[in-house]
């Protein structure tokens, strides 16, 4: 019952928000401005361009990121740690975490679309950031290289069609690499975030950061639950949560009324994504 009033209300939000003047300022401007360059600030300080097209662009001209993802992130992040942004599309997350960790703090950020990749690094740029290592790579569970479809909406990219959304525009091929290889590589002593979005590729992301999952003092993982992208990779959102829980974390939701993390029930599925906290 729970899930159906999500949905509903979901819903009448989807409904609220694209029923305004702004909405249709964004239309416009997609329709006939589509290489032109917009700005957003975020955070007050931070800059970010993008371009008018797909759903992340859509969402930032809205206002619509993510608020539970943002508060958690400054309520939990600290200067001088070290974290991993995996699907960091043009930065926004990426950026906010390099601005809470500071210049004496890390961020590795991994984007593995060649054009998104471009505006990331743009963006990089464009804020000065130091603390922030750029990788144009698929996370996944191990090194090589994989099929990546790309489409209209950028924010959807996946090495899985995702045939809900519909035909790809392309198929390309992109390098991999596990982040328990990552971690070896660059001799990271710890890691203290990870953030993932990888649309359904989650599950490979876990099985290739086992080791560091399972270390002394493991990452605490933000990471989307969506059963819509999951089951191209031929599984549901309940094998994230099972796969997590044998490696003793817990799952939570940042409740933005509390500013706490309030224990996240066993749900059937997510046909509505959400951003999940989990902690071991």
């Amino acid at each position: 019952m729970s899930e159906i009033v999500e949905m509903v209300k979901y819903k009448l939000r989807r409904i609220r928000d694209l029923a305004t003047p702004r909405y249709m300022q964004w239309l416009l401007i997609q329709r006939f401005c589509s290489g032109a360059t917009l700005t957003v600030q975020l955070d007050r300080d931070i800059t970010i361009q993008y371009l008018p097209t797909g759903n992340v662009s859509r969402d930032l001209y809205l206002g619509q990121i993510e608020d539970d993802v943002v508060e958690f992130l400054k309520w939990y992040l600290r200067p001088g740690m070290v974290a991993m942004d995996i699907g960091a599309n043009i930065g926004i997350y990426s950026l906010l975490i390099a601005k809470y960790v500071g210049a004496s703090g890390s961020v590795h950020a991994f984007e593995p679309t060649p054009r998104t990749f471009e505006q990331l690094c743009a963006n990089y740029e464009l804020n000065g950031f130091t603390c922030v290592q750029l990788n144009q790579l698929a996370v996944a569970d191990k090194s090589g290289t994989s099929t990546f479809y790309l489409y209209n909406q950028c924010g959807m990219n996946s090495m899985r069609r995702q045939d809900w959304v519909g035909k790809p525009l392309e198929q390309i091929v992109v390098e991999t690499i596990s982040l328990d290889e990552y971690v070896l590589a660059k001799n990271l002593q710890r890691v203290d975030l990870l953030k993932i979005d990888v649309e359904g590729a989650e599950l490979t992301v876990f099985k290739g950061a086992r080791s560091l999952l399972c270390s002394l003092n493991p990452p605490v993982v933000v990471c989307e639950f969506a059963d819509k992208t999951t089951r191209n990779f031929g599984y549901q959102t309940a094998s994230l949560r099972d796969y997590l829980e044998s490696l003793g974390y817990q799952l939570f939701r940042w409740n933005s009324e509390s500013g706490r993390l309030v224990p996240e029930p066993i749900r059937p599925n997510y046909e509505i994504y959400a951003n999940l906290v989990c902690i071991k």
